[in-house]
């Protein structure tokens, strides 16, 4: 069956392919009926011709399918289709760790450690159901850069059915034989949960690094698994020196070439991560509507733009208050000045100030009337005129 985009695969349409590996390729696929984007691993004909392996496949697609966990891509289904086999499983939005790696170098260890614990919660939650993986690296893990690297594990149950295959060429095994661990190569069938520890110890390593632990100048297979088996993983700081030692240590614990050394579970790996970090100082929240009225609320540092911001507003809330203050304080002087002229001017002037003057010799006239008035009523009356005599007239 030639694959391409538009092609329908039962209820899916192809949309583009996301993946290519040793068990076929994965295409990014719509579901028609409910417009569901998933992602449909469509196996190679080689793997499809194997009954046993076919059946292999279905059991762990049975068992993968009651996997419920954030961390973990689900499995919706498994179908025959035109001579081959597809398995449904949900898609994982972002990129591969392997992509991340390749891009970016070295990882961060603070970046490396959130990463490394969404990996250990999915291990755990499927060890405690009895699942082992048995193919932890790199290009298993999808990481949603875009959101907070969130991490899904893939391929649940998958490697254990491709473990089984006798016939794999050596090229798909070179892909992961980085990864195993001691007992995957000496004894495989007696691996348990340990063996994906050690994986994810490797993984760590390379996280931390950007490099696998072991030559990978080579394509001896024998080399690679005698490297595994009897040489101790390199001390990470001499390729990355920002390692803290802490982080090394327990590195060193998860990748112990036996097991009986090796971290017993996930939890133990957790443990030790928060025995050993340094505390990590928790960001203050201040709860407005809950704050303790005995503590008060601590008091935020301004990012630097705001407190430039403040320093100015402060700085001119300043000189309005001094220009207003001088202002208050010149108009106060010069209305105390105005005040006392006019109290002055009011004391020197009479209230007759208000009226026209007169001159002194109107003034005296009255004055005058008045004496005459006086003589006249004090001096005795003048004796009346004689009549003049007959005669005369």
């Amino acid at each position: 069956m030639q694959l391409h985009e538009g092609l329908i695969v039962r209820d899916y349409r192809l949309l583009r392919q996301i993946g290519e590996g040793g068990m076929g390729q994965v295409w990014l696929a719509e579901d028609i009926n409910i417009e569901r984007k998933i992602a449909l691993k469509i196996l190679s004909a080689r793997l499809s011709a194997d009954a046993e392996l076919v059946e292999r496949f279905r059991q762990e697609a049975k068992l993968q399918s009651h996997l419920t966990h954030p961390n973990i891509v689900s499995l919706h289904g498994f179908f025959p289709f035109e001579g081959t086999y597809s398995i449904v499983l949900e898609y994982a939005p972002g990129i591969s760790l392997k992509q991340l790696i390749a891009t970016i170098g070295p990882i961060p260890f603070a970046r490396a450690l959130k990463i490394l614990g969404q990996i250990l919660d999915g291990l755990e939650y499927t060890h405690n159901k009895g699942i082992i993986h048995r193919d932890i690296k790199p290009s298993n893990i999808m990481v949603d850069i875009e959101h907070g690297d969130s991490v899904k594990i893939m391929d649940f149950g998958i490697a254990k059915a491709l473990g089984d295959l006798s016939n794999t060429n050596t090229g798909a095994q070179i892909g992961t034989l980085y990864y195993m661990s001691p007992e995957q190569i000496t004894d495989s069938k007696s691996i348990d949960h340990r063996s994906d520890i050690y994986s994810l110890g490797v993984l760590l390593f390379e996280m931390l690094t950007g490099q696998k632990p072991y030559d990978i100048s080579t394509e001896n297979a024998f080399k690679i698994q005698s490297q595994i088996v009897y040489d101790e993983i390199p001390d990470p700081t001499t390729i990355y020196p920002h390692i803290p030692q802490w982080l090394v240590s327990i590195l060193y614990q998860m990748c112990a070439k036996n097991r009986e050394e090796r971290y017993q579970s996930i939890n133990e790996i957790r443990a030790d991560i928060r025995r050993m970090s340094p505390p990590v100082r928790p960001e203050p929240v201040i709860n407005l509507k809950h704050e303790a009225a005995s503590q008060p609320a601590p008091k935020l540092d301004p990012p630097p733009q705001e407190k430039s911001s403040l320093k100015r507003l402060f700085i001119w809330a300043v000189v309005i208050i001094i220009l207003i203050v001088g202002y208050q304080v010149v108009k106060g002087f010069l209305f105390t000045g105005r005040d006392s002229e006019a109290a002055d001017s009011l004391q020197v002037e009479s209230p007759e100030a208000n009226y026209p003057r007169h001159s002194q010799e109107d003034n005296a006239e009255p004055e005058a009337t008045d004496s005459l008035k006086t003589k006249t009523e004090t001096q005795p009356s003048a004796q009346p005129a004689q009549p003049a005599p007959a005669d005369t007239l």
